[in-house]
């Protein structure tokens, strides 16, 4: 125990384990970080912030560390995902990925916190994913939920993701050939290229995780959406920039987790 403290339960993140790439293959909390992921400051700094908890064991302090995947519910006041449900709900859907992700639930990721502290290992980490799906089916159900009707792009991947790297590097020629800003940044563009799911079967067993359909936690996310005023109309809310929101919402269309 250090300052009456005798437990810490940490929120990380996926970013600091790696991936297969294989959608048979989902990633575990074993799966070694490696490749173009390895080398992004944000993986870098969680890395070391999972470290420093782990040091903690040392002084007598039992550390529990949670990786939540891509977390889809209400609250999300910053419009990480959320910012592609009001892409949707607008039709203005800047790109389509072709890769996929993990997809979990804010209020079973909240709940895993609150068990972590009972029934969380000492020294184990969790990974909190949930439904495994690409991210042209993660807009699809989406348009599902909202009932809307939802145009994707057909843009090459490769030429949006070449435009972003010369608009993000190379601004002077860029402000020529492409004017602009990139909807994403280059680095998070090549992630969505890759398929990164993850198993939260640990997660399950020990903590009672639970994983909802993706549908679910997508009606949960509108619903909060919508009750909290994040629904207009274009004219009132242009994706381009931030939203006029009752919260404060970023520019960037996905924020880094």
């Amino acid at each position: 125990m250090v300052n009456g403290v005798s437990r810490i339960v940490y929120t990380s993140t996926t970013s600091t384990i790696g991936s297969t790439g294989q959608a048979a293959r989902p990633a575990d909390e074993n799966t070694p970080l490696a490749g173009f992921r390895a080398r992004s400051p944000y993986a870098r700094t969680k890395q070391q912030a999972e470290q420093i908890v782990r040091a903690g064991m040392e002084r007598g302090v039992e550390c529990i560390i949670l990786n939540p995947a891509e977390v889809i519910g209400p609250f999300d006041h910053s419009l990480q995902w959320g910012r592609m449900v009001l892409a949707v709900y607008h039709d203005q859907v800047p790109f389509v990925p072709p890769g996929g992700g993990s997809f979990c639930s804010a209020t079973e990721v909240g709940r895993a916190h609150v068990t972590a502290l009972t029934r969380g290992r000492s020294g184990e980490r969790y990974i909190l994913g949930g439904e495994n799906a690409s991210y042209a089916t993660f807009l699809e159900t989406i348009a599902q939920v909202l009932g809307r009707s939802c145009r994707l792009p057909r843009t090459p991947y490769a030429w949006l993701y070449t435009k972003a790297l010369l608009q993000d590097r190379l601004p002077a020629v860029a402000s020529v050939l492409v004017p602009g800003k990139p909807a994403v940044e280059p680095y998070r563009m090549r992630v969505f290229a890759g398929t990164h799911y993850f198993d939260s079967s640990k997660a399950q067993r020990e903590l009672g995780y639970g994983c909802p359909t993706l549908r679910q936690m997508l009606r949960e996310c509108a619903g909060w959406y919508r009750r909290h005023g994040y629904f207009g109309t274009p004219a009132q809310q242009p994706l381009s920039t931030p939203q006029p929101t009752p919260h404060e919402a970023r520019p960037a269309w996905i924020q880094e987790r």
